[in-house]
């Protein structure tokens, strides 16, 4: 069948895990999470096309005793991240409905940390106001579909590993606060990511 330029839309489910240097001594490390990511996609040639993404996740915290340089509980909601990005795919036509491919690309993205609670012993707890960085990530990987309708919808399956470039903010660094008894303290920085690895299935419109 000759080929023609066509435009694909996916919605994809993600489970996304993001990594911190191995140096790092803040008692931090974040969960990996459920996701999503929505792309559209357009063919250039026959063997190779654009894909456009945007994705997010919400990780849980995980606290070290002493984590941020505290004595105390620390809680605070997940930490939200989302990417904005592009990636360019060499295709494979396998069959007339399979397709496998490899991607490269570049995404910008920030991660944001909500208020933070702190509760000292002995003393009233105090908040610690919102931060977030932004961050660069440079994403490597390969997926495969399968269409159940063919050209129509099918369904893929991705795994995709990135080198994250932390591009700073408020989030990495030591924030001031009024603790429980009125004092100025200071409340240590969040690990900025070194790398993220995803999974992801999802369906995929041919239109």
């Amino acid at each position: 069948m000759p080929w023609r330029p066509g435009v694909d839309l996916a919605a994809e489910a993600s489970f996304v895990s993001w990594h911190v240097p191995s140096s790092d001594d803040s008692g931090v490390r974040y969960r990996s999470a459920a996701g999503f990511e929505v792309q559209a996609r357009w063919e250039l040639m026959s063997f190779v096309r654009l894909a456009t993404y945007v994705d997010h996740a919400s990780h849980d915290f995980e606290f070290s005793p002493g984590a941020l340089g505290r004595t105390g509980k620390l809680s605070v909601d997940p930490v939200s991240t989302y990417t904005l990005g592009a990636r360019l795919q060499p295709v494979w036509h396998i069959r007339e409905n399979v397709q496998a491919w490899a991607d490269a690309g570049l995404g910008w993205g920030r991660w944001k940390v909500g208020r933070m609670t702190v509760d000292e012993p002995g003393q009233p707890s105090f908040e610690v106001r919102e931060r977030s960085n932004s961050m660069l990530q440079f994403p490597l990987g390969a997926g495969a579909s399968v269409d159940v309708i063919p050209r129509r919808i099918g369904i893929q399956l991705e795994l995709r590993g990135a080198m994250v470039r932390d591009l700073g903010g408020d989030a990495g660094s030591s924030i001031a606060a009024i603790d429980g008894s009125g004092h100025r303290t200071l409340v240590g920085g969040l690990p900025a990511f070194t790398a993220t690895f995803v999974g992801a299935l999802g369906v995929v419109f041919h239109l």
